[in-house]
């Protein structure tokens, strides 16, 4: 029967609330039957009792204390003393199991200090607690190679890392010291079933195309097509700052991100503020050749990309700079197969970068770790989980979001069922992931129903 611990075979007596913590006063029912020193099945005779507080996971936004009356016995047979066990205790540190379970599970996203306020124990307690618990987890740690591998690069702790994720499963694999060279190498030599990765998506990194090449040929590599259009952003931008560096007017507040953004998300005051720039026919001119490049990415398949590239190419400015269009045009003939490789399989690093951002935050709130606490936090953090599709909606959404206990109704009565899509309520017996294959074919198919 359960009480307001939410604890089998406890009986509450009382709860009272002192300063800010709730104070249960509470006693097991369960007596043991045989000697805990000796073994031996025997009627054991009480030897009084003592009073121990263990401290309980927070509840109700307060710190929770169970004030426990422990009976302790005596063995008619050997004479020995000992107290009544508690399996829902953690005997160690005076706290319960669930209590335990909280702080190593709060500690991978959390501040150790933050933590040990929530539970009003000690931090080096929470410290030695999580720590153990963290090194318990990356010891039974196995990576196996994903079918879809993005790479890409950010900035922790002041220096360059690199970030490698599956993209099928929607999960961290590693953070790695420095951007590709060796390490990214050797990382990818001690990987389990390195044949099975199919394709790698990336941003235009030299480094990383030499890296892959050598350790997958089989791979396709594929880069990412926001990386690429931020290239056109950048000649558009260029364009823009020369007139302003002349002191013409160039638009009103905001030009920039409505010259930008694609015309069709444009909200009615961003057209307005479009429509202003464009009077300008330097402006308007290189507008348009952005625009035209945006087309490309709108084409049904390869064939059609790369026609559209070339009469975009052919009309686009050929001299104007470094971060002009001409330059743009020759760095996508440098990466012309990596780059159209997206039109036969459309992946792209918007997970990744989702996933950088997290991270960044992280680090900013860890206030002080190692690179090497860092990394075991974001390896091991829950919410870094793998996504999972619903066989009904064919939805990818995170494991986290799917109802882990959920009702149905069969010829027997009512029943638990494992998981409920929270998209269509179907119910699922099993959560998949899907092959690579299939998460091809789907990306296609929404593709063309988005372009038409």
């Amino acid at each position: 029967m359960l009480n307001s611990l939410c604890l089998n075979d406890w009986t509450v007596s009382h709860v009272e609330d002192k300063e800010g913590v709730r104070m249960h006063y509470a006693s097991y029912n369960v007596d043991p039957d045989h000697c805990l020193k000796c073994g031996v099945v025997c009627r054991l005779n009480g030897h009084g009792s003592e009073v121990i507080s263990y401290r309980d996971s927070p509840a109700y936004n307060m710190k929770t204390v169970i004030v426990a009356t422990v009976k302790r016995y005596r063995c008619p047979e050997c004479g020995k003393t000992f107290m009544q066990p508690l399996p829902d205790m953690d005997g160690r540190r005076q706290m319960t199991s669930r209590c335990l379970g909280y702080i190593q599970e709060e500690g991978l996203c959390d501040t150790k200090m933050a933590v040990s306020r929530q539970i009003g124990v000690d931090e080096k307690t929470v410290r030695s607690i999580v720590e153990a618990h963290v090194e318990r987890l990356m010891a039974a740690r196995v990576v196996v190679a994903p079918r879809i591998l993005s790479i890409d690069e950010l900035t922790l702790k002041h220096q360059q890392r690199t970030i490698l994720i599956d993209l099928g499963a929607r999960k961290v694999l590693d953070l790695l010291v420095g951007k590709g060279g060796p390490g990214l190498e050797r990382w990818l030599r001690d990987l389990t079933n390195l044949q099975d990765i199919r394709a790698v998506t990336m941003d235009m990194c030299g480094n990383y195309r030499t890296i892959i090449k050598k350790c997958l040929p089989q791979a396709r590599i594929i880069v990412d097509k926001f990386h690429v259009l931020r290239l056109a952003n950048r000649a558009l931008d260029r364009a823009r700052n020369r007139k302003r560096k002349k002191g013409e007017k160039t638009g009103k507040r905001g030009t920039r991100i409505a010259l930008q953004k694609s015309s069709h998300k444009l909200f009615p005051s961003q057209r307005a503020t479009l429509e202003d720039a464009l009077t300008n026919p330097v402006i308007a001119a290189a507008y348009n050749v952005k625009e035209g490049f945006y087309d490309i990415y709108n084409a049904t398949d390869r064939k059609d990309a790369e026609a559209r590239f070339d009469r975009w190419r052919a009309s686009a400015p050929k001299n104007d700079g470094k971060d002009g269009f001409g330059s743009l045009a020759d760095t996508v003939m440098n990466w012309h197969k990596e780059i159209f490789a997206y039109f036969d399989y459309p992946l792209t690093n918007a997970y990744t970068e989702c996933r950088n951002r997290i991270i960044r935050d992280m680090d900013r709130a860890s206030r002080g770790h190692s690179f090497e606490k860092t990394r075991e936090r974001v390896l091991l953090h829950k919410s870094l989980s793998e996504y999972a599709e619903c066989k009904c909606c064919n939805q990818m959404l995170p494991v986290s979001v799917f109802k882990t206990t959920g009702w149905d109704f069969d010829e027997n009565g009512r029943k638990e069922v494992p998981w409920l899509c929270v998209a269509c309520d179907y119910i699922l017996n099993t959560v998949t992931i899907p092959k690579f294959d299939e998460i091809v074919a789907r990306k296609k198919q929404n593709s063309t129903l988005l372009s038409a």
